[in-house]
């Protein structure tokens, strides 16, 4: 039987983005005076290029296959580990003597179905699986009724989407969007890039124009 072969790339590219992100929060609490400044560079770009990563796996897919799919691999879970560090965190202020007041419970768990940047401490990564579900859902449907990532009508669609997104960035920074959905349309414009170097081939040029955008 032949295995469709795997681009072992991708995964060192993986790896070293999961690499950076564990550093960066690292250094983000570090006292270390290069800290901040290697915080800041990281942080530019390790979030968007997961994004990316995941645009060039993207193939266009029946809505509801896409929705199982995702829901299989990316709901169920975070929902699953979101409850155990919720749990992991109760438990740890219990055995400190800190036993939180019915209230902090109530707004853990509000907090928690709502998602995106009501997450803080241990939850706050939580945001990406959301933000990443959404993305891929929002672009599906659109890649269904265009012919591609250069279709005019898949450039209009991303073209407003980061426009969209800087207008958030610029008019309401601190918008606490549930599900991180505020942050979808920013990941399009990442996400199209990774589809674009997939279906175009990769290109140093165009690589250098979007880090520059």
């Amino acid at each position: 039987m032949n295995l469709p072969i795997r681009e072992t790339w991708l995964d060192t590219a993986k790896g070293l983005g999961i690499t950076l992100v564990v550093m960066a929060h690292v250094l983000d609490h570090s006292t270390w005076r290069w800290a901040h400044p290697i915080y800041f560079a990281a942080s530019l770009f390790f979030m968007p290029f997961f994004f990316i990563i995941s645009g060039y796996l993207f193939a266009v897919t029946e809505r509801k296959a896409l929705f199982r799919k995702r829901a299989q691999g990316l709901l169920i879970p975070y929902v699953m580990f979101l409850g155990a560090i919720m749990a992991g965190v109760l438990v740890v202020d219990f055995l400190r003597g800190d036993t939180p007041a019915p209230w902090q419970i109530r707004e853990l768990i509000t907090d928690a179905l709502l998602g995106g940047r009501h997450l803080t401490r241990e939850l706050g990564v939580f945001w990406f699986v959301t933000c990443l579900v959404a993305t891929q859902l929002v672009y599906n449907e659109v890649a269904i009724r265009t012919s591609g990532p250069t279709d005019p009508g898949m450039l209009v669609f991303v073209g407003a989407s980061v426009g969209l997104a800087y207008s958030i960035q610029a008019y309401w920074q601190d918008v606490r969007a549930p599900l991180a959905l505020t942050n979808v349309p920013l990941a399009i414009g990442a996400f199209w890039f990774g589809h674009f170097l997939r279906e175009r081939g990769k290109s140093a040029l165009w690589s250098a124009v979007f880090v520059v955008a």
